[in-house]
């Protein structure tokens, strides 16, 4: 734990604050129309697959929401910043 401590300590030393901030900056980018428009086809077919789940039952219904899981987690990776 304290060789931890004293690399830690070392690394502080050579590098300055300003410096460090200043390499973090980053310019943010805003999403493009591309990419919005896939994102919003998948959460519709998305919502649109998780209301056909309710007229399904059973192993159906389960394998879908499985699918429609994935399809949402897309649509939330595709709208994200």
């Amino acid at each position: 734990m304290a060789i931890c401590w004293v690399t830690a300590q070392l690394a502080v030393l050579r590098v300055r604050a300003v410096r460090a901030l200043g390499e973090a900056v980053v310019p943010r980018r805003s999403v493009g129309v591309v990419r919005t428009g896939l994102g919003l086809a998948a959460l519709g077919g998305g919502v649109w697959g998780l209301m056909a789940i309710g007229g399904s039952t059973g192993s159906d219904a389960a394998d879908t929401a499985v699918s429609m899981v994935m399809v949402l987690m897309v649509a939330v990776a595709l709208l994200a910043p």
